[in-house]
């Protein structure tokens, strides 16, 4: 079923909205890295904010590579998308102490994501005791 161009505008209107919405709560959450005043809460929503729009991505491209039976599309936006979240879960380990909660998804989300600046060398420098983990020092 083809949309008429009013509904079509309407929803690319509705997207760019979204978009902006999503880069305004990006710059908003980076100042308050900045200053000190991100909460645990925060960065949680927001990584499964970009976790989410990273399994739309590749859903997306998946879906295209099949219907144009081609083996290669720019996939830039993963790599962008990963690195943004690989960054997210830094500064919450930085910032709080380090839940067995979180550190399991960063654990999976590193095994299922290829990005540049992943740290995984942190998580191995984790040190469970008693439940909490603590940096070992070098």
């Amino acid at each position: 079923m083809v949309l008429p161009k009013i509904y079509t505008l309407i929803i690319c209107f509705i997207l760019f909205l979204l978009l902006r919405k999503l880069n305004d709560d990006r710059k908003s959450l980076n100042q308050k890295i900045t200053l000190g005043l991100a909460t645990r809460e925060e960065l949680s929503k927001q990584i499964k904010v970009e976790l989410n729009m990273l399994d739309t991505c590749q859903l997306k491209i998946d879906q295209e590579m099949k219907e144009n039976d081609t083996e290669y599309i720019n996939t830039e936006i993963l790599t962008i998308l990963s690195n943004r979240i690989n960054e997210l879960y830094n500064n919450m380990f930085l910032l709080f102490p380090v839940e067995k909660t979180s550190l399991s998804e960063y654990i999976e989300f590193c095994s299922n994501n290829v990005s540049e600046n992943i740290t995984i060398q942190m998580v191995l420098n984790l040190n469970f005791h008693d439940g909490i983990c603590f940096f070992i020092a070098h």
